[in-house]
């Protein structure tokens, strides 16, 4: 995985050399003076599962990475959230949409890329019900849909979308 180079350390400024461990046989970088292990830990997202009628919610996407590609709504999760005030906030801010109740779906390892940086994430998806389906949506979004699972349009192709969307269409 070509993760995000860190190539000096935060404790003491010194060069990170690559050593690897015997317990999980990763690479990681450590310091050559302090020996500080910097670990590479993937950030949090969240994914709402949204469906109306046995329909699937798609927001297009408005920014990079992707503009103009469908994908399910959701983002990061701020140092100050838990997945669920995350979610709630996500859900606000793109499509001034107000949670009803949520369950549990899944969690999938990913990647986001942008200029050239690739962000390990760990993705927990939600199936989502809402107050209202009236959305208004900001400026990160083009469009918001419901469309049949037979009949998706041109997704983004993030590894957790993608293995969300594989996981829906599996009969029950």
């Amino acid at each position: 995985m070509n993760l995000k180079k860190i190539k000096f350390c935060p404790v003491c400024g010194a060069k990170l050399i690559s050593t690897q461990t015997k317990a999980t046989d990763l690479s990681r970088p450590t310091c050559s003076h302090c020996q500080f292990v910097f670990y590479q830990n993937p950030t949090p997202t969240v994914i709402g599962i949204i469906k109306k009628n046995s329909q699937l919610l798609l927001i297009k996407r408005n920014h990079s990475p992707y503009r103009n590609f469908w994908s399910l709504p959701g983002g990061f999760v701020e140092l100050t959230q838990n997945l669920e005030l995350a979610l709630q906030a996500e859900l606000q801010e793109e499509l001034q949409a107000t949670i009803k109740s949520t369950t549990y779906f899944g969690s999938y390892v990913s990647q986001y890329k942008l200029q050239g940086i690739v962000e390990a994430i760990v993705a927990t998806a939600f199936e989502v019900k809402l107050t209202n389906y009236d959305f208004k949506l900001n400026n990160e979004i083009i469009a918001a849909d419901f469309f049949a699972l037979d009949k998706l349009p041109k997704l983004a192709p993030f590894l957790d979308v993608q293995a969300i969307i594989k996981q829906l269409k599996k009969p029950l």
